[in-house]
């Protein structure tokens, strides 16, 4: 049986379950890329803003709204590398 956030969180006594999650999410799964960006994954990376971003009525384009953990699921990436990679 898998082990809770909560249930690690009691191992490591300085930390809580959500910054144990977080820095799992973000730095340490196996699963996130973490090689350069090159030309082909600019390209998936454009067209994946295309596809989770929406502008709401009366928005500007500064306030268009993307849904950057759905960008970063396609990507294996994490929403913060997307965002700063499209910025």
């Amino acid at each position: 049986m898998a082990a809770s956030w909560a249930d690690v969180a009691r191992q490591m006594p300085m930390r809580t379950d959500v910054q144990i999650r977080e820095r799992w999410s973000n730095v340490l799964d196996p699963s996130i890329a973490t090689h350069p960006w090159d030309a082909e994954e600019d390209k998936r990376l454009m067209a994946a803003v295309q596809k989770y971003t929406r502008l709401m009525p009366g928005d500007s384009q500064k306030r268009m709204q993307c849904q950057w953990s759905a960008v970063a699921k396609e990507l294996s990436r994490t929403d913060n590398q997307c965002w700063r990679r499209f910025q």
